[in-house]
């Protein structure tokens, strides 16, 4: 059992996390590789996602049959200021619209999503439903256990 949230910040300029879901040594392997080419240079979105489709690309040359998952959250304080969150289809990073599950519970996890979550949640609100599901899906799902950690960045904070 391993860790599978990896956060990385910039001092305040910009940071990036990544929940994973499959292999924790494969997410291990994934985000200190990604972690030692990020650098600590000022944000500049399209450098950072050739970054990350380069390390994924790696990634899955590596391990082609490998069952890997991932959500990447970004954050930048430079203007206009940047919150994005992306979802890893295979070698494809693609954009997430509202909410999305990765892992062995998301079936259950999108149920209890599509329940209750609504576009006027608050941040906060929304980090209190994903830690409900979360806790959901570990008492239905076998194989989905462990201690639950989520990652928040708020603006001007730097920890």
């Amino acid at each position: 059992m391993v860790s599978k949230l990896w956060c990385y910040q910039v001092a305040e300029e910009w940071g990036i996390a990544i929940a994973s879901a499959g292999d924790g040594d494969l997410s291990d392997s994934f985000t200190e590789q990604l972690g030692q080419s990020l650098g600590n240079s000022d944000y500049d979105e399209h450098r950072l996602m050739e970054k990350l489709r380069v390390s994924l690309r790696q990634l899955r040359t590596d391990y082609p049959y490998d069952d890997f998952d991932m959500l990447v959250g970004i954050f930048s304080n430079a203007f206009p200021p940047t919150q994005k969150l992306y979802r890893v289809f295979g070698k494809h990073l693609g954009p997430v619209v509202s909410y999305q599950s990765i892992g062995c519970g998301s079936s259950v996890a999108d149920f209890i999503c599509s329940q209750i979550h609504t576009p006027l949640l608050s941040v906060r609100e929304s980090e209190r439903l994903g830690i409900l599901t979360v806790a959901r899906v570990k008492d239905i799902v076998e194989g989905c256990d462990g201690p639950t950690r989520a990652a928040s960045f708020t603006f001007g904070q730097s920890d």
